[in-house]
C-alpha cells in the first residue's frame, strides 16, 4: 500500500504543479487584462471630454451662423429699401409714374419659382408681374 500511496502522492503533486502553473498564468492575463482595461477606461474618459467640447462647438457655431443669417437679412432687407428708394426717385426724376399696385394683393401675393414661372403662359406670366407678386429662388 506504500507503493500505491507513493504514486498517488506523486500524481497529486504533479496535479498541483500544472494548478500552480494555471493560477500563474491566470494571474499574469489578470494584469494584463486590468491594465488593458484602464487603458480603455482613458480613452473612453477622454473621448467623452471630446464629444462634450464638439457638441458644445457645434452649438456655438450655429449660434452664429443664425446671427451671420439674421445680419446678413437685415443688410439684405437695408439694400433693397435703398435700391427701391433710388429707383423711384430715378423714374419720378425721368417723369415716369409709379407702378400702382393693390397692397392687398402684393401683401398676400403667391410666391414662385423660376421655374414655375417658365411654365405658365406669356399671358399668364404678364398678369403675375402686374399683379405685382416676386420670383423666389
Amino acid at each position: 500500500m506504500a507503493l500505491l500511496d507513493s504514486k498517488k502522492i506523486a500524481e497529486l503533486q504533479q496535479r498541483i504543479s500544472e494548478l500552480e502553473g494555471q493560477v500563474t498564468q491566470l494571474t499574469t492575463e489578470k494584469a494584463e487584462f486590468v491594465a488593458a482595461n484602464g487603458v480603455l477606461e482613458a480613452r473612453f474618459k477622454a473621448d467623452e471630454i471630446t464629444i462634450a467640447n464638439l457638441t458644445t462647438e457645434n452649438g456655438t457655431l450655429k449660434a452664429d451662423l443664425e446671427t451671420v443669417r439674421t445680419e446678413l437679412q437685415a443688410e439684405k432687407d437695408g439694400k433693397e429699401t435703398a435700391i427701391s428708394s433710388e429707383v423711384t426717385s430715378r423714374l419720378a426724376a425721368a417723369g415716369v409714374d409709379p407702378i400702382k399696385r393693390d397692397p392687398k394683393t402684393t401683401a398676400t401675393a403667391e410666391k414662385l419659382t423660376l421655374a414655375e414661372f417658365n411654365k405658365l403662359s406669356p399671358a399668364e406670366q404678364l398678369a403675375y408681374c402686374k399683379a405685382g407678386r416676386t420670383l423666389i429662388d
